[in-house]
């Protein structure tokens, strides 16, 4: 391992082929990079060409491997670190986020060299005007050592208008700044008034960022007065979004500009334009009364036609566009009856498209529907689909639910006979199925006087709600539920306690609240694992 002092508070080590530095006996930070093969000792010839080491890295091609053995580049940092602390730590001869971090800290450890040039380094290099690293300055937050005039005094004779030409989120950290510094001032310089078509991006920041909202009204409106909001549309993919903000800042003209925009592509009727004008949100943005107008324009048979026509109806239905009830109920019926996404429907279906619809309606549509089709190729949500069927009031839906043709599609054969057992007595089986096998099971409320036997082969079912039943016993072969947690027997008949709930190891929680069990037995105390036990 190679060992290098710099000074009383600096020492390099080679650590796994790592050059790490350590101030005051603790790692600080590792050395990443060596830019070129030479130490600081021959960087002249560079340095008089250019500002510092981080304009020096910019004029570098990356795509040159720099083939270093870690033992030379150890020592070509420790050269490098070594004349950076003779030369008074100036914060050129390293690259910003190596040297101003070191400064920093050898600032906050007590080192008077560094406590005296510390903010003379800020200074110098922001004035510098190098774009990168006055960023690099605002983003990690070294501008705050200073105060409002001392940042002022700065940028007062840079060329900050080419500065954020190159950097936009100068502008942007400045204003953060400012406002940490408790700066009720914006800075508002010339180049902020004067932005033509070629600054869009500087635009866009600026929309983006809070430094707009920190402008008054009579500054918004200067700043917009002349700008082309087409250069928006002509130039970003995500206009609505950025005309979205403009509007919320009732920039001048904005909304009306936007909503020619729209009109125009309607009145051409393009019919593919306006449909993606409607699945991209971009109708939004208007007025009640203009989205009306809007609805007008549509050619809702080219809709129906359409690839995408459900989301578009599902567009059309959130900006709540009028008389769509039958056209909807029309693309159901078409989508059904034809070779449908039967994902895209199914969930339409479970989250509620059809509820309002009459079930006259609702079994016309299904009247011819492959049920063990759908269970053989959409096993996934097949469950969903056909309860939210049943729900509906679709009577060969729920036939097929409680068939053992359909219990077989989704359960391993020794889980079936249970359902089978249940099924005459339930109108819908809530459960949840991991690969082929019942982990949870809802039988609340469904007027029980008896569980069968058969639910002992259930032996991956890890919770169990019985609420609300008529139960007074259960039976000996769930004692085989070894993996079952959570057991809820409340609102029953229970005059005694199930004796074979005592042999539920893996039980965590027992509710047996609003019975008759007036005595609990000490076999209760071999549920090692019990921490919620509910009884009246």
């Amino acid at each position: 391992m190679g060992e290098f002092k710099v000074n009383e508070y600096i020492t390099l080590k080679l650590e796994n082929s790592r050059t790490n530095i350590y101030i005051e006996g603790k790692k600080f930070i590792q050395c990443k990079y060596v830019l070129i093969r030479k130490t600081v000792y021959k960087l002249e010839d560079f340095l008089e060409n250019i500002e510092s080491v981080d304009e020096m890295a910019e004029h570098l091609d990356p795509s040159l491997p720099i083939d270093i053995p870690p033992e030379t580049r150890f020592w070509v940092h420790c050269s490098n670190l070594q004349v950076w602390v003779e030369n008074n730590y100036d914060t050129r001869l390293l690259h910003s986020n190596l040297a101003f971090p070191l400064l920093k800290k050898l600032t906050q450890i007590g080192d008077p060299l560094a406590k005296r040039v510390f903010k003379d380094e800020i200074a110098k290099r922001v004035k510098s005007g190098h774009p990168s690293v006055i960023e690099f300055l605002l983003c990690e937050r070294y501008l705050d050592y200073l105060n409002t005039e001392e940042i002022e005094t700065l940028f007062e004779d840079l060329d900050l208008e080419s500065i954020i030409r190159q950097m936009p989120g100068i502008l942007i950290g400045l204003h953060i700044c400012y406002a940490r510094l408790g700066t009720v001032r914006i800075n508002k310089n010339r180049f902020l008034f004067s932005l033509n078509h070629y600054d869009y991006p500087v635009i866009k920041n600026l929309i983006e960022s809070n430094y707009i909202r920190a402008l008054n009204r009579d500054d918004l409106n200067r700043l917009f007065e002349n700008f082309d909001y087409g250069l928006i549309l002509r130039e970003d993919p995500y206009c609505h979004q950025v005309f979205n903000r403009l509007i919320l800042l009732k920039a001048p003209n904005a909304k009306n500009f936007y909503r020619d925009w729209i009109f125009e592509k309607f009145k051409s009727g393009n019919n593919s334009e306006i449909v993606s004008l409607i699945i991209h949100g971009q109708i939004h943005l208007l007025d009640r009364e203009d989205k009306l107008m809007l609805f007008d324009m549509i050619d809702y048979n080219y809709i129906m036609e359409h690839k995408e026509a459900l989301t578009l109806f599902k567009h059309l239905k959130y900006l709540g566009a009028p008389n769509l009830k039958e056209l909807y109920k029309d693309l159901i019926a078409n989508l059904i009856k034809t070779d449908f996404d039967f994902y895209e429907i199914a969930n339409e279906i479970t989250r509620g498209v059809l509820d309002e619809y009459s079930i006259e309606d609702i079994t016309a549509l299904f009247r011819d529907i492959d049920y063990e089709h759908i269970a053989e190729e959409y096993l996934d949500i097949a469950p969903k689909f056909l309860e939210k069927l049943i729900k509906l009031g679709i009577q060969e839906a729920k036939e097929f639910y409680e068939s053992e043709k359909f219990l077989k599609k989704i359960l391993i054969e020794s889980e079936i006979p249970f359902f089978l057992d249940l099924s005459p007595k339930l109108n819908l089986l809530r459960r949840r199925i991991v690969n082929k096998r019942i982990v949870d099971l809802n039988l609340k409320g469904c007027d029980l006087n008896e569980i069968p036997d058969s639910i002992g082969k259930l032996t991956q079912l890890q919770k169990i709600n019985l609420l609300k039943n008529r139960l007074t016993s259960l039976p000996s072969s769930m004692s085989n539920l070894k993996l079952l947690k959570e057991l809820e027997l409340s609102q029953n008949q229970f005059n005694e306690f199930p004796s074979v709930i005592s042999q539920l190891n893996s039980l965590e929680v027992l509710r047996l609240k609003i019975n008759s069990i007036e005595e609990v037995p000490d076999t209760i105390s071999s549920l090692k694992k019990i921490n919620r036990l509910l009884f009246n």
